[in-house]
């Protein structure tokens, strides 16, 4: 499933690779779950265990890389959305944010999430924070 842009990565030297759905413990990958993250990086990766429970465990990623600079940790996550997932969004926010917090307790955390509008016949479209009137 992964391998031909894992082939397109190597070719243009990103040739070290990991991906949610090989360390992540999980049921089938259908419906909403069927979407996995990957690292890929030109310096060598390890998949790093988070050691903290994720609801969707297929949406959080981490990896320690080697780089000339010295090591790092990465983190990546795919949010599912609230509106069709209900609770799990907060379950998932949750979870991503115990990862961070434990492997950097000094660590702060910025996401960027979209927000549900609604179509309100009298007053336009409306989101938290603004409103576009017809």
């Amino acid at each position: 499933m992964l391998e031909p842009p894992r082939m397109e990565l190597s070719a243009i030297g990103i040739g070290h690779t990991t991906d949610s759905f090989s360390v992540a413990p999980f049921g089938e990958a259908k419906g909403p779950r069927r979407y996995g993250l990957m690292i890929a990086a030109r310096f060598p990766l390890v998949p790093s265990p988070t050691g903290v429970s994720v609801c969707w465990p297929e949406r959080m990623l981490s990896a320690d890389m080697d780089t000339p600079a010295g090591p790092m940790l990465l983190h990546t996550t795919h949010i599912p959305p609230g509106s069709s997932n209900g609770e799990t969004k907060i379950l998932v926010i949750e979870g991503v944010l115990g990862v961070v917090a434990a492997a950097h307790p000094a660590a702060s955390f910025s996401a960027a999430t979209s927000t549900c509008r609604r179509r309100r016949r009298s007053k336009g479209v409306s989101s938290p924070g603004r409103s576009v009137l017809d």
